[in-house]
């Protein structure tokens, strides 16, 4: 049976990645609190047609994207309760899917190492957070069929907590062999 759409459920899709395009204009022009504006605005019109249209897979594709591109932004602004925030979106948004799993812990970790340059109050208890999320999404990646153990282990981004003992128990645990 072929499910009858919305009107409207593509030119609102389109419109997301118009907004996408336009946060990375803003982007690249400097303007970072713009291109966060773009972006959610993304999500918001993308999220409308997932929920108006949950079988089509093609918008629930690019609803990943943009959350994705708010974490960054975020990030990059010293939001980092924010980046996290849209870090864990992206692993609500597509909770099977191992790269973009990975793509979570990958994002987790540089804000870990943002924290030295923020005006946080307990540093300690956001860094072991940061840990813990990374070293859960990294296993869930790798319950969903991450099997690339080699970018867990040479992985830049992984740097800033790869002598943590969660991490450095978590790398131990995933051998070849336990992959999927």
């Amino acid at each position: 049976m072929i499910e009858k759409q919305p009107p409207g459920w593509s030119a609102h899709s389109e419109l997301g990645e118009v907004q996408h395009q336009i946060g990375e204009i803003w982007s690249v022009s400097g303007d970072l609190k713009r291109a966060v504006a773009a972006y959610e605005e993304a999500v918001s019109l993308q999220r409308l047609v997932v929920e108006s249209s949950p079988m089509q897979t093609e918008p629930r594709q690019r609803l990943v994207r943009h959350p994705k591109a708010v974490s960054v932004i975020h990030r990059q602004l010293g939001q980092l309760q924010l980046a996290v925030d849209a870090i864990a979106e992206v692993q609500q948004l597509a909770p099977a899917d191992p790269d973009q799993v990975y793509w979570s812990a990958v994002q987790f970790a540089p804000c870990f190492a943002a924290l030295d340059s923020q005006p946080i109050g307990d540093k300690d208890a956001m860094r072991t957070k940061l840990v813990e999320l990374t070293v859960v999404a990294l296993r869930h990646a790798c319950d969903v069929g991450f099997d690339r153990i080699d970018d867990l282990n040479l992985a830049p981004e992984f740097d800033s907590i790869r002598d943590r003992p969660q991490f450095e128990e978590c790398l131990a645990s995933l051998s070849p062999r336990d992959l999927r």
